[in-house]
């Protein structure tokens, strides 16, 4: 007996509500902001009658939806007009987002053709909204979605006995965003409202902000569901709200302890997190000239002012700073990524990534030298990383157009040294170690290895330790 499509479709429905967590968020403890989403689609379609069904259904119970048409008008670099038809009115699109206080704006249909001009697109990314697309249903074909260069692409998947799938139809490409469950009907039309819900709810807890800043944080929130990373099938995985109603990045907390660490401190600390890949940046601006030995924490502040405002990452970029002086400060919260990079590595995957490990370095080596400490600390945390299988990258490295972390902070010659004192801290281990030979002391066989474990360093206090 076959299973009626309302019950198909009813059972997506709870199975979408249930996975992102919707459920759980409907459900918390606090008073949603209104937030209103707009459909770029005809009012009188039923396409889109749909889609805003689907959005209605997963965001807060106070949204509003609308559905309204967009016609525009590019000649060269000028935009001359950009409406939104709505029941036979013709709205220029800033006054409809400002005087119905849009803070989602969805396109779900596919766009064939080459997507929205490149003035128009200059144009759309000045409005103080997030831009959420359908990536299209043409499988290997690619990306065909409306907003492919403007908003937050999103794929679709269905659940295999709770293993992610990528749905045969959902279209793959580099401009992949994230990929959610359908709601009510199939499609990627029916999976980028899911993800505008996603957006909705965080919205409406936690208050408005940029689409950089929405993407770094939905980054933050999304499962792998392919490659480690970003990928043509899910985009940057699967975004699911927290259970618990907490996103930690968001929750008010103190963001900077404002002490200040030597570079063993900031080794010691590293040791409990999975890293193993160093990228080394320096600022430019502030410069050497900009500390003068006391200013640690109004220099930190400003980076993190600026990165959060300007740039709009969620946090500072970096996880330490080093100042002049040689002390660090801490930044991002270790176990987060960093924004170390933007673009892609040459697997496809992206800079900015859980394993990296982000040092800026106060000062404008294009121009000032480094000083011999801050070198130095360079080095010795070079070190720890190649000691344990890990890597160094300069930002030179992954964005060619860069000449950070400056040009008289030398590549080869950092490598050199950090050789050198892996060559020397390694002299100094075997010394140790064949004395304690000589006395006796036997902790594995009768070579020397470097790379003593915490259970043999244990084994040696309990020999010696009366």
């Amino acid at each position: 007996m076959s299973i009626p499509f309302k019950e198909i479709m009813k059972r997506d429905r709870l199975e979408t509500f249930d996975y992102h967590n919707f459920d759980s968020w409907s459900k918390l403890d606090f008073e949603p902001k209104i937030i209103n989403f707009l459909e770029i689609e005809n009012e009188n379609d039923n396409h889109g009658q749909l889609v805003r069904t689907t959005y209605k259904d997963v965001a807060p119970s106070n949204s509003n939806a609308y559905l309204g048409n967009v016609t525009y008008r590019v000649k060269g670099d000028e935009v001359l007009f950009c409406n939104i038809n709505y029941y036979g009115a013709y709205i220029p699109i800033e006054q409809f987002v400002r005087e119905l206080d849009i803070h989602i704006i969805g396109a779900s249909l596919s766009m064939k053709s080459d997507s929205l001009p490149e003035p128009l697109i200059a144009f759309l990314k000045t409005l103080p909204v997030i831009y959420v697309g359908s990536a299209g249903n043409d499988s290997y074909r690619g990306i065909t979605g409306k907003f492919k260069h403007l908003g937050l692409m999103s794929g679709a998947i269905y659940l295999d006995n709770g293993e992610i799938r990528k749905e045969s139809y959902s279209a793959v490409g580099e401009m992949m965003d994230f990929a959610t469950l359908h709601s009510w009907a199939e499609g990627t039309s029916f999976s980028s409202p899911v993800l505008a819900g996603i957006t909705a709810w965080i919205i409406a807890k936690y208050g408005v902000m940029p689409q950089a800043k929405m993407k770094e944080l939905l980054i933050s929130l999304s499962i792998d569901a392919g490659e480690k990373g970003h990928d043509t099938y899910f985009g940057y995985g699967v975004p699911i709200l927290p259970e618990d109603g907490k996103i930690d990045m968001l929750e008010e907390k103190n963001m900077a302890d404002n002490k200040l660490y030597t570079v063993d401190e900031i080794i010691e600390k590293l040791k409990k997190y999975d890293k193993s890949e160093l990228h080394i940046h320096h600022t430019w601006k502030p410069n050497l000239n900009d500390f003068n030995g006391l200013n640690h924490v109004s220099l930190q502040n400003g980076m993190r002012n600026y990165h959060i405002n300007e740039r709009d990452f969620i946090d500072i970029a970096q996880h330490v700073t080093q100042f002049p002086d040689g002390k660090f400060m801490i930044g991002r919260d270790f176990a987060e990524y960093p924004n170390s990079a933007s673009g892609y590595r040459p697997d496809g995957s992206h800079w900015n990534r859980s394993f990296v490990f982000m040092i800026e370095n106060i000062g404008n080596f294009d121009t000032e030298e480094i000083p011999k400490v801050m070198w130095d600390n360079n080095v010795k945390l070079g070190a720890y990383f190649v000691e344990n299988g890990g890597t160094v990258l300069f930002h030179n490295q992954m964005d060619k157009s860069k000449s950070c972390p400056g040009t008289k902070f030398k590549y080869d010659k950092y490598i050199e040294d950090v050789v050198e004192l892996i060559k020397n801290e390694n002299h100094w281990a075997e010394k140790h170690f064949d004395s304690l030979n000589n006395k006796g002391i036997v902790i594995h066989e009768k070579r020397f290895d470097a790379n003593i474990t915490r259970g043999e360093v244990f084994a040696l206090l309990d020999r010696i330790v009366k």
